[in-house]
């Protein structure tokens, strides 16, 4: 190679990396490094991120101490500056959109280093729309959840509006902030009601989302369970219904629910209503923990289900079972069932009417009661046992087989 070519390539080599890494010394208006504040060149020390309103925040590491930095436009002039500061992160500002190069560096503590990266500012436009916007009723709290797809990374937040007047009479409820895709409203009471939102910056709003349709259907002011008779007596009211096709009633007895009646409901109205419902329960002898609660269900077949009361049904008779097993051998159950607290005396006899033993001689609550007979010292044989409850007396055999 020629010495003058050599020379120039060197001269070149030498002009580019003062170009691409010149010291920043962001005191003045070219861009790059001058004087004695920022040395050498370091990869990877700056981190920039995009903010509103054309502003970027610069972020070094490894210094907590004194930095600065400037914003350079494509044509290579300096359009923003900060020459000395304490603050990690700072802002610049940019005078408007479009691509910018960022220097920055620091000067304490040493060695003094500097970066340089690229930061891209959008169009000053609003946000995109959100879409897949859900509306879900919630029968307890009485409210209405919404969720939706948030389209866009540059909105302030969103605005919720509400239709319940007639057609095109949305109003703004709330707004909610940016990033967010659920809300509850809590306001509503038993109607239709019509959704919609919108996204928004400081440079407008967005299209509105799809608009999500609920109907709160019922408004059930109280349920309530009683005994009566020989059965459990449910009574609700509502204040207002909307295309109410009427109420599944449902038990859970032994951690199932099943359905055991249907009230029909007067479909949309604004009067009070009463409803009820007898639940049979003459055939269950024995104390029981019984829940119970409504499926309202209107005519297009969307339902909400209502809170779950519970009650413990106590026969309204006392009665002593058969003991189990009959025959026995050495040991049986007897069963008896008392309708509220009662002084109880459960004795065995033989068939000549000696009392073998007693077995309860006490006050019991009301409820199902069950008592454990050991026959293991007595001969086979037929054996009787006696229950006296206040004025209920009942008698009844077995057989001991050994």
């Amino acid at each position: 190679m020629k010495p003058m070519h050599l020379l120039l390539t060197t001269i070149l080599t030498l002009f580019l990396t003062f170009y691409l890494h010149s010291e920043p010394g962001f005191n003045g208006s070219a861009p790059g490094c001058s004087g004695s504040g920022c040395h050498s060149f370091q990869d990877n020390m700056i981190s920039v991120v995009p903010m509103s309103n054309f502003q970027v925040q610069v972020t070094l590491t490894g210094t907590t101490s004194n930095v600065g930095g400037e914003l350079v436009d494509e044509n290579g002039t300096v359009v923003a500056v900060i020459n000395s500061t304490s603050s990690n992160p700072f802002i610049l500002t940019a005078p408007s959109e479009g691509p910018y190069l960022v220097n920055a560096g620091f000067k304490n503590p040493s060695p003094r280093r500097w970066d340089s990266t690229h930061v891209v500012f959008q169009p000053s436009l609003p946000p995109d729309p959100p879409t897949n916007l859900v509306a879900q009723f919630i029968p307890s709290p009485l409210s209405v959840e919404l969720t939706w797809t948030d389209n866009s990374n540059n909105e302030f937040g969103f605005i919720i509006e509400r239709e319940s007047q007639g057609p095109d009479a949305f109003v703004v409820i709330d707004t909610v902030s940016a990033n967010t895709n659920l809300f509850v409203d809590n306001t509503v009471s038993y109607a239709t009601y019509n959704y919609r939102i919108t996204a928004y910056n400081a440079f407008g709003q967005s299209a509105y989302s799809n608009v999500a349709q609920i109907i709160v259907p019922v408004e059930l002011t109280s349920f309530n369970a009683s005994i009566k008779d020989e059965g459990v007596l449910l009574e609700w009211t509502t204040a207002t219904e909307l295309n109410n096709s009427g109420f599944e009633i449902q038990r859970n007895q032994s951690s199932n629910w099943e359905t055991i009646g249907f009230v029909e409901g007067r479909g949309t109205t604004t009067e009070i209503t009463n409803y009820q419902f007898f639940n049979d329960l003459s055939v269950l002898n024995l104390s029981v923990k019984l829940q119970y609660r409504l499926k309202q269900v209107d005519f297009g077949g969307t339902f909400s289900y209502s809170n779950i009361i519970e009650i413990d049904f106590i026969p309204e008779t006392y009665s002593l079972s058969q003991n189990y097993p009959n025959p026995f051998n050495p040991s049986t159950s007897i069963s008896f069932t008392l309708t509220k607290i009662t002084f109880v005396t459960l004795k065995i006899y033989n068939v000549l009417g000696n009392e073998i033993t007693t077995l309860v001689n006490q006050n019991m609550p009301g409820g199902k009661h069950e008592i454990k007979f050991n026959a293991n010292r007595l001969p086979s044989g037929v054996y009787l046992y006696t229950i006296t409850a206040g004025d209920f007396v009942d008698t009844k055999k077995m057989l001991l087989m050994k």
